[in-house]
């Protein structure tokens, strides 16, 4: 056979194409034929002794690559330089699209730059949630992904909202923006510290709608006047009817523009209020201010009702009385026609 092989081979020598199909076919048979050989004398044994040459191995089995295996490093360190590469590009997305941010409009509402950066946020984290919530370091990397976004945000919204002329509306423009970066946060996992951050803002911001619409509100009704002379009053400066400022007369006076308040409440409210975009928010904000009012009154009634202020001819309402106007403040300024519209909004889904 061997020789019939050279024979024909040498015949083939001078046509080359023939030739390289005829070693091709030659060498892909016994190549088969080895391979074939070897497993064989692997799994099953030779003829002569019958042992397969696996059983008379005795290295250990690794099933496993080990973590400071060449290979493990290799693609730790492709992995981490994955995510930078990734953390890189989201920030510069990020810059891009804050560069753009104009100065608040006049409904106070987040400019479309925050909205766009919320867009973004959304994408990326429904694009990578079910790939990082199941890994160890999840809530490392949420974080990582918040604070790349939210962080620079939250510092643009504060540059752009100097560019308002009242604290008021610096207050309402940034309760609206952290408004909108709440409603997206709370709907993904890892964000409870983030959320007591945001909501810790959010509080921060209500106080001073709260303190001017109280303060304006006890100014117009010139319940200020009466409040401070009673806060400050001692016994040892004798009744307090006898204070300048504080006879039965003006307390009066000052008792009935309170009364046109408790009754026409919408005259009293601050402009701003109104642009609140949440409606929880702007209710928080109504009611703190009313009961922040509610206790400046309380204050002047007690004294009031001391007999030892000797106010005798002084027609006033109890504490007790005032809850009912308090409920009619409600009624009252959820039957504006702001208020209609928020309840439609807030009956739709």
């Amino acid at each position: 056979m061997k020789a019939v092989l050279c024979q024909s081979f040498a015949a083939l020598q001078e046509r080359e194409v023939l030739l390289k199909y005829a070693l091709d076919e030659v060498c892909t048979a016994r190549k088969n034929q080895i391979l074939r050989l070897y497993i064989d004398a692997l799994t099953k044994g030779t003829h002569s002794n019958g042992k397969p040459i696996e059983l008379m191995s005795h290295d250990p089995l690794r099933p496993q690559i080990g973590s400071d295996s060449e290979l493990a490093r290799t693609v730790e360190e492709l992995n981490q330089l994955t995510l930078n590469i990734f953390y890189s590009g989201l920030n510069g997305a990020v810059q891009k699209i804050l560069s753009k941010m104009g100065a608040p409009d006049y409904d106070l509402l987040p400019v479309s730059a925050v909205h766009q950066i919320l867009m973004l946020l959304r994408d990326v984290l429904e694009t990578h949630d079910g790939a990082i919530a199941s890994r160890q370091n999840a809530e490392e990397e949420f974080n990582k992904i918040f604070s790349c976004v939210l962080d620079p945000l939250y510092r643009s919204v504060q540059v752009a909202a100097t560019h308002l002329h009242s604290p008021l509306d610096v207050a309402v423009y940034t309760l609206n923006c952290l408004s909108a970066i709440y409603s997206l946060v709370i709907l993904y996992p890892f964000t409870d510290s983030r959320l007591e951050m945001i909501k810790a803002l959010m509080e921060g911001n209500e106080d001073v709608l709260v303190s001017e619409e109280a303060s304006a509100i006890l100014a117009n009704t010139g319940l200020i006047s009466l409040y401070q002379k009673a806060a400050a009053h001692d016994r040892n400066q004798g009744p307090l009817s006898a204070i300048p400022g504080m006879d039965a007369s003006t307390v009066n006076q000052t008792l009935s523009q309170f009364d046109v308040y408790l009754s026409q409440p919408d005259n009293y409210q601050l402009d701003q209020v109104s642009k609140i975009s949440s409606v929880r928010t702007r209710e928080s904000v109504q009611q703190r201010t009313i009961d922040n009012v509610v206790a400046a009154y309380s204050v002047v009634v007690s004294k009031l009702e001391d007999p030892f202020n000797a106010y005798k001819n002084v027609a006033f309402k109890s504490v007790e009385q005032v809850p009912p106007f308090k409920l009619s403040i409600m009624a009252s300024f959820c039957s504006s026609p702001s208020s209609a519209n928020r309840r439609e909004h807030r009956a739709s889904p």
